[in-house]
């Protein structure tokens, strides 16, 4: 599972996601930043988000992974 582009500008794309359904955006400090449903084609906005690392916390009914993803 990853993301790219890493670092994103606009967007980025999770491949490998296929059985997760929720999809969240944690800054460094812990905060949840963001709460996405899961799209078609796995493609998230960045807009609105401040340059910085996040870590993207994909969840499912039994299994939560987290992946850090860099915004320019």
């Amino acid at each position: 599972m990853n993301i790219w582009p890493n670092p994103a500008l606009d967007y980025f794309t999770i491949n490998g996601a296929d059985d997760f359904t929720q999809i969240q955006l944690i800054d460094v400090n812990g905060k949840l930043v963001r709460q996405m449903k899961k799209l078609a084609g796995n493609r998230y906005t960045t807009h609105g988000l401040g340059k910085g690392m996040y870590f993207v916390r994909l969840q499912s009914s039994n299994s939560t992974v987290s992946i850090k993803l860099m915004i320019e």
